[in-house]
């Protein structure tokens, strides 16, 4: 069975928001560090948030930005991963016209 965490990854580069959200879903709950699973939960918020962009719902994007932000923030400073999703909700928030990929 392949690592959530990178298929996640894998499925947020090639721009399928969805099925990224649940990949780190799966990550977050199988995961018993809470400080990780609040880095995998803005990385779920972030990948919602951008499904929400392709949608045309401009509201839901915005809601599930700022949680991204938030759990992103709760994350543990020296885990690589928590850089990953502060630097992608940052990129999301700064290019509302663009689809970041992480």
């Amino acid at each position: 069975m392949t690592d959530p965490v990178a298929r996640g990854l894998d499925l947020a580069r090639a721009r399928r928001w969805f099925e990224a959200h649940e990949a780190f879903e799966d990550a977050w709950r199988a995961e018993a560090d809470p400080r990780r699973k609040a880095t995998l939960r803005a990385l779920v918020h972030a990948c919602v948030a951008l499904e929400h962009r392709r949608r045309g719902n401009p509201v839901g994007e915005r809601l599930q930005l700022q949680k991204a932000r938030a759990r992103a923030a709760e994350g543990a400073a020296d885990d690589p991963l928590t850089e990953v999703a502060r630097r992608w909700a940052e990129a999301i928030a700064a290019a509302p016209d663009a689809w970041p990929t992480p």
